[in-house]
């Protein structure tokens, strides 16, 4: 007896083969011999039956594990001589029997082995379960040996047989477990020669019609400083406009002294709405620079640092009061004396906060200050754009009433503090016109914007007189109590923002087209 799987001879009672591996129970059983009897009567020895294997059979890959086709070509297995005539080749009808070739009948009377296999099936044979479909490769049919044909009562395949092979169909669609990748080319479905497309879920790029332009990726949302302190500024300006800033007392009534807690909007009636203004530039210009903006990030600087000039202006005129009453009280006599108490409360140092958060925030925009890998801004528009800032801080030093032009550094009665407001005010609006103008990039172009937030709108009320203590840019000009704004300073202004919008307008029409 031999091997089911490996078809190696093996001996009664063996176990394993000891070519393949494979357990034997059930094939090396001793068993008693059954007589076998054919259909015609004929007692035929058990000895000389034998069963086909799959080793008989053309081997099959492991990996071909596809289904028949849907019409498969029969494979016709030839007559066995003498013993089973009728079980290998059934009766014909006798239509049929009319077909057969006479050559034929005599070579297979005479004992003739198995015919050479062709490409020549005859259809009119009917299928039988004595016909076998054997394993066919590109329309070749194979005879199987006389030898290996099952009869009898064991033509039925045995029940321990592991596999069964099935015919394929054409070229095979084969894959490698171990790289999972697909081969190139067409792909046969299963049983069928439809063409299907090969996909991979994940998105497996074979260099064909799946390969596409992707768009860059984004950074997305990505927290920074200049946010969280543009928030802190917010938050800092609210309560400011509501606290109090100063308390101012004396142990009796003094001219020359206003007593009285004061607060922002007793300073002027615009600073509180101004203070707003710039805070929310601040918070709006860190929201932007937190998703890549660069020029999201120079408006937050540029209104950091004018929400510092607000803060020194805001200070200066809190001094004045202060400085005014202490002047007073210097000069008091013996009968004329009196006990001052000033009280600089909370709102004095939300100013003096928010003045330095303005300054943080700038420090930390600066990190974005980088061109990006984009073009410059037109350099012409630039250089006129930096012009119409040193206009704009030019127009509140301008002296008024046969004041020298040195008493915008001082004068007698009033706090150096004031001047040193008015001074720092204008030096930031300078610089945050001239350096975001000839930056010619969009961190400038920012910076510009956000460094005239505040100063226009102190502008546009003082111009409008709105409210009953409206304050101008630095205060106005020195010589005159006029609220209204020099006209040096209103050309400064109109100039900055339309250049702005120009130079803005520019830049995205530019960019467009790149």
């Amino acid at each position: 007896m031999r091997c089911h799987v490996c078809n190696v001879a093996v001996g009664d009672g063996q176990r394993f083969c000891h070519e393949c591996g494979e357990s034997l129970d059930g094939v090396t059983d001793a068993t008693q011999a059954h007589d076998v009897i054919t259909a015609d009567g004929v007692e035929v020895d058990p000895d000389d039956v034998t069963l086909e294997t799959r080793s008989d059979r053309e081997p099959a890959l492991e990996s071909e594990t596809v289904a028949p086709p849907s019409q498969p070509e029969p494979h016709v297995v030839p007559a066995h001589r003498g013993a089973l005539p009728d079980l290998a080749r059934p009766p014909l009808d006798d239509d049929a029997a009319h077909d057969v070739d006479d050559d034929d009948a005599a070579w297979w009377a005479a004992g003739g082995g198995a015919p050479e296999p062709t490409d020549e099936v005859d259809d009119t044979l009917p299928k039988t379960e004595a016909m076998e479909l054997a394993p066919a490769s590109h329309s070749e049919l194979h005879a199987v040996p006389e030898e290996t044909i099952p009869h009898g009562p064991l033509a039925d395949p045995p029940a321990f047989e592991p596999t069964t092979t099935m015919p394929t169909t054409g070229e095979r669609s084969t894959w490698s477990d171990v790289t999972d990748e697909y081969p190139p080319g067409n792909v046969r479905g299963v049983g069928s020669t439809a063409e299907m497309a090969v996909t991979r879920p994940g998105g497996l790029f074979d260099g064909g019609v799946d390969e596409h332009d992707l768009p860059p990726a984004s950074g997305g949302f990505r927290l920074r400083a200049s946010f969280v302190f543009g928030f802190l500024a917010m938050v800092a300006t609210l309560m400011a406009s509501v606290a109090d800033v100063t308390d101012i007392r004396t142990t009796r009534p003094v001219d020359g002294i206003i007593v009285g807690i004061r607060t922002l909007d007793d300073f002027g009636t615009n600073l509180a709405v101004a203070g707003f203004v710039g805070a929310a530039l601040m918070l709006v210009g860190g929201l932007l620079s937190c998703f890549g903006l660069r020029w999201g990030a120079g408006l937050a600087g540029g209104a950091g640092l004018s929400m510092t000039g607000w803060a020194a202006v805001t200070l200066g005129l809190v001094e004045a009061p202060i400085h005014a009453a202490e002047g007073v009280t210097a000069n008091a006599n013996e009968v004329t004396a009196f006990t001052l108490s000033v009280t600089r409360d909370l709102g004095y140092f939300l100013i003096l906060a928010i003045g330095v958060l303005g300054l943080v925030v700038f420090i930390v925009s600066l990190r974005m200050a980088g061109t990006g890998g984009r073009g410059g801004l037109n350099p012409w528009i630039a250089a006129v754009g930096a012009l119409a800032a040193v206009v704009l801080a030019a127009g509140p030093l301008i002296t008024l009433g046969g004041a020298p032009l040195d008493a915008n550094l001082g004068t007698i009665g009033v706090p150096k503090e004031f001047f040193a407001g008015r001074l720092v005010q204008l030096a930031l609006i300078v610089v945050t016109g001239v350096v975001g103008f000839l930056s010619v990039r969009t961190y400038g172009l920012g910076l510009a914007a956000g460094g005239l937030g505040v100063a226009t709108w102190m502008w546009i009320t003082s111009l409008a007189e709105v409210g009953d203590l409206p304050v101008s840019i630095a205060v106005g000009n020195v010589g005159t109590l006029e609220t209204t704004p020099h006209a040096v300073t209103t050309v400064g202004v109109t100039a900055s923002l339309a250049l702005l919008l120009i130079a803005a307008t520019v830049a995205t029409v530019t960019r467009r087209r790149v």
